[in-house]
């Protein structure tokens, strides 16, 4: 087996050459054979005409370029044959060797990917534990009773952060009005407007729209009313429960694969998170030069 990209190369460079010059003798005798056995399907007369089976005359000329076309694509076809089998059989150990290793690559990253998941769920589990009864607090900022016994539910500290955005309410009013403001100024007249155009042709095509889905409702409450129905349901429905009793095992064994993926490949979620941090580092530092030379404006 070659040990390196040079043997390798070498060696399949040879195959071919070799291959090649083997397909080429073999083709010349498959083409000679060829010829000579499309030559014996025909005849001469007593005059020296030449006749095929069916008695069709046929020219010399006519018959050289026939033999001679039965002859070449034979032997090309040998030709090609041959050279692309031994092709075949000298590449092939390499590719496989790649994609073996190539799948050994990828059952890393596929063990990576469980533990990102879980990294991600634990996140947003944080997250969520961190979060729970703040947005009722904020929700009830403007009834004083509902506020202070939502501040009870909260941590010393949530406690503290809410009380400051409550304190920030007026701002936050005053912002939701000058741009609600800005975003409605004169909409009524024209909503006013739209309504009195098409509200009257919206009635009367919708209300007969309506009909005639209420009609396809109620031959399908025929349908579902007799006997076929019930049949065709029970069966499939006999199935399903059939199926799910053949999946028991089902979820315990993805949950211990995935979990045992996950512990396989979180090794790596530190050196992931070094990574990322080194990179966002030097992002933001390319960021900041380009701003401060005037780069990110040309």
């Amino acid at each position: 087996m070659p040990t390196n990209d040079v043997e390798i190369r070498v060696r399949v460079r040879n195959m071919v050459r070799e291959g090649l010059l083997g397909a080429t003798r073999d083709a010349r005798l498959a083409g000679g054979q060829a010829g000579g056995a499309f030559g014996d399907q025909f005849t001469r007369d007593a005059n020296g005409r030449l006749h095929d089976q069916r008695g069709r005359y046929i020219s010399e000329g006519a018959l050289a370029g026939r033999s001679y076309g039965l002859g070449f694509g034979g032997g090309l076809g040998e030709t090609f044959g041959k050279a692309f089998k031994n092709i075949g059989a000298a590449v092939a150990p390499q590719l496989l060797g790649g994609l073996a290793a190539s799948a050994t690559s990828m059952v890393g990253a596929l063990a990576l990917l469980p533990a990102a998941a879980l990294a991600g769920g634990a996140a947003f589990a944080t997250l969520k534990i961190g979060m729970s009864g703040f947005s009722d607090a904020l929700k009830s900022m403007d009834d004083p009773a509902k506020f202070a016994e939502a501040l009870k539910k909260l941590s010393p500290e949530a406690a503290k952060t809410a009380q400051a955005i409550k304190k920030l309410s007026p701002e936050f009013k005053e912002l939701k009005n000058a741009v609600q403001d800005g975003l409605f100024y004169g909409m009524a007249a024209e909503i006013k407007n739209v309504g009195s155009n098409l509200l009257p042709m919206l009635t009367d095509k919708l209300e007969a729209t309506a009909s005639n889905i209420g009609d396809m409702g109620r031959e399908l409450t025929k349908f579902l009313s007799g006997g076929q129905a019930k049949n065709d349901l029970s069966t499939t429905l006999k199935n399903v429960y059939t199926m799910f009793g053949n999946m028991k095992p089902v979820l315990a064994n993805l949950v211990s694969g995935f979990l045992s993926l996950g512990a396989a490949g979180s090794s790596f979620l530190p050196q992931f998170g070094t990574w990322l941090a080194n990179i966002t580092t030097k992002f933001a530092a390319w960021a900041k030069s380009a701003n401060d030379t005037g780069k990110a404006q040309t």
